[in-house]
C-alpha cells in the first residue's frame, strides 16, 4: 500500500512538472526559443561552460569544511569530496536535493563509518545555505521590486512556508524512518538528542568551519549569478551582476518546492517570471534555462564516464 502511494505521489509530480513545461513552451513558442538560441553569441559558450563546470566540482568543499572535526579515519578527505559530489550530482534530480543523503547509505555500506556525524553536517549545510538564500531574499524584497510585487512575493513566500509546513510531515516521517533502520535508534528523541549534542560542539569548538562554511556558499552563489550575467551576455542583454544575485536568492527558495522533473519545475518557472521583471524576455531566459541543463547533464556524463566507481574500495 505504501508504494502504491508513493508511486502515485512521483507519478503526479511527473505529469504536473510535463504540464508546466508544455504551458511554458505553448506560452513561449517554439520558433521565438529557436530564434533566440539562433541569435546568442556563441564565442561566451566555452567560457560559461567552465564556469558551469568549476561551480560543479566546487560546490563539495563546503561541505568538507564541515567534515573536518568529525573526520573518520575510513574516509579520507578526498575521498569524502568525491562521495559528496557524486552525491550532489543525484541529489539535482529530486527535490530540495535530498537525494544528496545517499551519502549516508554509502558511507555505512561500504566505509563502516558513523553516519549520524555525517547526516548532521550535510543537513547543517543546507541550513546554512536556506540562511543565505532567506537573508538575500529579504534583501531583494525590499530594494529590487516594488510595493506590488513586493505584496506578490510576500504571498509566494507565504506559500511556500505553508508547503514546507506540509511537507515539513513527510521529512519528519522519513527522519523516523532513517533513524530506525538506518541509524538504529528507535525513538526519535534520542536521535535528536544526538544531533543537538554535535551542534553544541560545533557552535563552541568548531565555529570557525561554520563561518568557513558560510564564507564559500555565499561565494558559490556569487559565482553562479556571474554565470547567469555572462549567459544574458551571450543574448546581448546586460544585468547588473547585484540584481541577478538577488533574483537567484528568490528562486532558490523555490528549489525546496518537490516539484521538479529532469531540471524543469516551479525554479525554473518563477526564473521565467522573474526575469522579466528585469527586462528579460521569457525566451531568453527559457534558452538560457535549458543551457544549464544541457552544460549539467554534459558535465555529470563526462565525470561518471571518467571515473571507475566502486565504492567499496572508492575508486572514484
Amino acid at each position: 500500500m505504501m508504494l502504491r502511494k508513493e508511486f502515485f505521489i512521483r507519478l503526479l509530480k511527473i505529469f504536473l512538472s510535463v504540464l508546466l513545461l508544455i504551458v511554458v513552451v505553448y506560452y513561449i513558442g517554439i520558433d521565438k526559443i529557436m530564434q533566440t538560441f539562433l541569435s546568442m553569441n556563441l564565442i561566451y559558450l566555452p567560457f560559461i561552460f567552465v564556469l558551469f563546470a568549476f561551480n560543479i566540482f566546487l560546490a563539495p568543499i563546503s561541505s568538507i569544511f564541515l567534515y573536518f572535526p568529525i573526520k573518520s579515519k575510513n574516509v579520507s578527505a578526498s575521498e569524502f569530496y568525491h562521495l559528496r559530489l557524486f552525491t550532489s550530482m543525484l541529489g539535482s534530480f529530486t527535490p530540495g536535493k535530498l537525494g544528496e543523503y545517499s551519502l549516508l547509505y554509502i558511507l555505512k555500506k561500504y566505509h563502516n563509518t558513523k553516519i549520524i556525524p555525517i547526516f548532521f553536517i550535510i543537513s547543517l549545510d543546507k541550513i546554512i545555505t536556506l540562511f543565505c538564500i532567506l537573508l538575500f531574499s529579504l534583501v531583494a524584497f525590499l530594494f529590487l521590486f516594488n510595493y506590488f510585487n513586493l505584496a506578490i512575493y510576500v504571498v509566494v513566500l507565504l506559500l511556500f512556508f505553508m508547503i514546507s509546513f506540509f511537507f515539513s510531515r513527510f521529512v519528519i516521517h522519513k527522519i523516523r524512518w532513517v533513524s530506525v533502520h538506518l541509524f538504529r535508534i528507535k525513538r526519535l528523541h534520542d536521535f535528536f538528542y544526538t544531533i543537538g549534542d554535535l551542534l553544541k560542539q560545533y557552535l563552541k569548538k568548531y565555529y570557525m568551519y561554520i563561518f568557513a562554511n558560510l564564507v564559500m556558499t555565499f561565494l558559490l552563489q556569487l559565482l553562479v549569478a556571474y554565470i547567469t550575467k555572462e549567459t544574458y551576455a551571450a543574448f546581448s542583454f546586460s544585468i547588473p551582476l547585484f540584481s541577478v544575485f538577488l533574483v537567484n536568492s528568490v528562486i532558490g527558495l523555490l528549489s525546496f518546492i518537490p516539484l521538479n522533473l529532469f531540471g524543469f519545475g516551479i525554479k525554473e518557472i518563477t526564473s521565467i517570471y522573474l526575469y522579466t521583471l528585469l527586462g528579460v524576455p521569457p525566451a531568453v531566459t527559457t534558452s538560457s534555462i535549458l543551457i544549464f541543463i544541457l552544460f549539467r547533464y554534459v558535465i555529470y556524463l563526462l565525470y561518471f564516464a571518467s571515473r571507475e566507481f566502486s565504492f567499496g574500495k572508492t575508486t572514484l
